[in-house]
């Protein structure tokens, strides 16, 4: 599963999703360069375990790496933090606000993965990274379809901890996903599946949404409901 993701990123702070598990429910964040002490978080079973760490105070248009480990209690000696595959990340800030910048960025939806055995998306996660790399993208916009739920059964009622395990396995089983992950700002917006919080199941999943997908967005930002 994915266990680092970077998110919004601006001329001098950075939001980073990270997700640790029951045994190893408090995550440290740590940054280089610079003098940045670990930033600590104490994740819930009610958000999956999962939370979002914003930093501030960072230099303009400079190259940062994070990473993230994870302990059972927060007074855990940090010889004893565990780390997981692809804990490591890195970004840019941006340059000042009114400096003129030409830039390009990946525009994508419909994670056709999570219909399960019959599409791999180690392929195309490939070659986003490969595009990203050559044309030296800024960050990746996901348009939607993050899943497709009610695939094959068409209709199907909704279930809270499906609706996780569907992301989990949408998003964390390929190594050239997770790893995609932590290399660029990525900003996914509202899916279709949960645009339209009619029972107390989609509201409790739009609320989710908003507390930490949402919350790797801008300030103010409200996300792209698509109904499909």
């Amino acid at each position: 599963m994915a266990r680092l993701i970077i998110g919004h990123v601006t001329e001098s702070s950075v939001k980073i999703w990270v997700r640790g598990e029951r045994r190893y429910p408090v995550a440290f964040v740590t940054l280089r360069p610079g003098r940045f002490k670990p930033r600590q978080l104490k994740l819930e079973p009610r958000h999956g375990y999962t939370g979002v760490i914003e930093i501030t105070d960072l230099s303009q248009d400079k190259e940062y790496r994070c990473q993230v480990r994870f302990a059972r209690r927060p007074d855990t000696d940090p010889l004893h933090w565990v780390e997981f595959g692809h804990c490591e990340g890195r970004f840019r800030t941006l340059p000042q606000a009114e400096t003129p910048l030409d830039f390009s960025f990946i525009l994508g939806s419909c994670n056709l993965h999570s219909l399960g055995e019959f599409s791999d998306p180690d392929p195309a996660f490939e070659t986003l990274s490969q595009v990203a790399q050559d044309e030296h993208i800024r960050f990746m916009i996901h348009c939607g379809d993050q899943i497709y739920y009610d695939i094959p059964l068409a209709g199907k009622a909704p279930d809270l901890e499906e609706y996780r395990e569907k992301y989990l396995d949408a998003w964390g089983d390929s190594r050239p996903t997770r790893r995609f992950l932590t290399q660029h700002p990525q900003y996914m917006i509202l899916d279709d599946l949960m645009s339209s919080p009619i029972n107390q199941l989609q509201k409790s999943a739009y609320w989710r949404y908003r507390h930490t997908s949402q919350s790797t967005l801008p300030e103010g930002g409200q996300g792209s409901q698509h109904h499909g």
